[in-house]
């Protein structure tokens, strides 16, 4: 059923001010373990949102299908809705912008023509690859898929817009044996071009990053200079992007409430927020169907702006910014972020380590981000570094403090960026008075 019938059905049962949106994914995956294909997968998903308002009530319905039943479904659902939900302003919904959406190319129509052959001949080369490289490597687990989308938008007001994209995604995990020492790792990368896949040099990283996190030893504690890698940064960084959004600034719940055109963090950070970068991590509108573009969120430690929705648009007669998202409830968010590099390289910026560690990863967000606070506490792995120099790997240990110190105390970054799965691009960071425990 098109949403153009949808919206119209809509309209003949009274539902005047509408916004809609369907999306369709497909993916086919396969799986190989210790060098043997386990498994291929094939699965297509569907989703349908609607959101509106009937006599100034937000009603709002969703669904996995798309259907006449369906549709008569969510009339009856927002006509019961409306009697108890919050209010909604229905200029809200937006008309066409006076100017254009970017064009970023993320579909690429040869992808969606691979078989399950031209899959499995990535995962076996890759497997044969990656048991070559070193007697240590124990076992494998390679995933190699193809995955596809389409998302159609239309509200009542004649805005209508579509999106589409694809790409191959590689990954691989390794799992290395010395004597009673078990270590694994993993990497995983995106293409648009299934001729750019090198599987000699996806083992080549996979292997080294494994193989480097044998002979672990317990770290040393206590305030440390620290070089986090990109994925590692990033996650740090992810827990002040929120703070960016007006509804949060508004509600006095964000950390930077009255700090536009003040310099909160280390003037070497420069933030932006890149959704039209031409890649396929691309947006060009948000979830309100207004466009995108790219913005300076902090420069030179300066905090540069806030992010608007429609809503608080409106509320403080600021152009939107195109970072409405959620369903059915929209507030500003942030797409996908580039951080400017610096001017040394990683190696240089490790060598400046007196005492401190090379930091590759960081998990365990969930549960140890307080995101009112800025404050974290997480599990992290590396490499404890002593007189510029990597002495070996640290497999477990913690890294705690908040954000907002934490983004002042940058002081290197690297010459290089990481392109990170998402869209985020991010180069390492050298941060002083770094609290670790061991």
């Amino acid at each position: 059923m098109k949403l153009t019938q949808v919206l119209e059905k809509a309209k003949a049962q009274g539902i005047n001010d509408l916004i809609l949106k369907y999306g369709v994914s497909s993916s086919l995956d396969v799986n190989f373990v210790g060098g043997e294909l386990q498994n291929t997968t094939f699965s297509n998903d569907f989703s349908f949102v609607a959101r509106g308002g009937i006599d100034g009530k937000l009603v709002s319905f969703s669904s996995d299908t798309l259907d006449n039943k369906i549709v008569e479904l969510m009339v009856k659902t927002m006509k019961d809705q409306k009697n108890y939900t919050q209010p909604y302003d229905t200029d809200l919904i937006i008309d066409k912008p006076d100017f254009p959406y970017a064009k970023n190319k993320t579909y690429y129509s040869q992808l969606t023509k691979l078989q399950v052959p031209d899959l499995v001949k990535i995962g076996e080369e890759l497997s044969k690859a990656v048991a070559s490289k070193d007697p240590r490597i124990k076992n494998t687990e390679i995933e190699v898929g193809v995955s596809s989308s389409s998302s159609e938008f239309l509200n009542s007001k004649g805005l209508n817009l579509k999106s589409k994209s694809s790409y191959l995604i590689v990954s691989c995990q390794v799992v290395a044996e010395e004597g009673k020492e078990t270590v694994s790792d993993y990497v995983l990368k995106t293409y648009t071009n299934v001729k750019k896949v090198n599987v000699n040099k996806i083992a080549d990283e996979v292997s080294k990053k494994t193989l480097a996190k044998l002979h672990g030893k317990a770290g040393v504690g206590g305030t440390k200079t620290c070089l986090l890698k990109p994925a590692a940064f990033d996650s740090i960084v992810s827990i002040i992007t929120g703070h960016f959004s007006m509804f949060d600034v508004d509600r006095k719940m964000s950390l930077l409430v009255d700090k536009l055109d003040k310099k909160v963090f280390s003037d070497l950070l420069t933030i932006e927020e890149k959704p039209n970068t031409n890649d396929i991590f691309s947006e060009s509108y948000d979830g309100e169907g207004y466009p995108t573009s790219n913005k300076v969120l902090v420069e030179k430690g300066v905090i540069k702006t806030y992010l608007y929705d429609q809503e608080m648009a409106k509320k403080y007669n600021h152009v939107p910014t195109g970072n409405g998202y959620g369903s059915p409830v929209v507030h500003p968010g942030v797409s996908k972020i580039e951080i400017s590099s610096g001017k040394t390289k990683e190696k240089d910026l490790i060598k400046s380590i007196a005492d401190g560690y090379v930091i590759t990863s960081l998990t365990g967000g969930n549960a140890g981000i307080d995101y009112q606070t800025g404050g974290f506490t997480l599990s992290a792995e590396g490499f404890y570094v002593k007189n510029g120099r990597i002495k070996y790997a640290v497999n477990q240990f913690t890294i705690g403090g908040d954000v907002v110190s934490f983004l002042q105390n940058i002081i290197g970054l690297s010459d290089k960026q990481e392109d990170l799965f998402g869209g985020d691009k991010i180069p390492s960071a050298l941060v002083k008075d770094v609290v670790v425990s061991c």
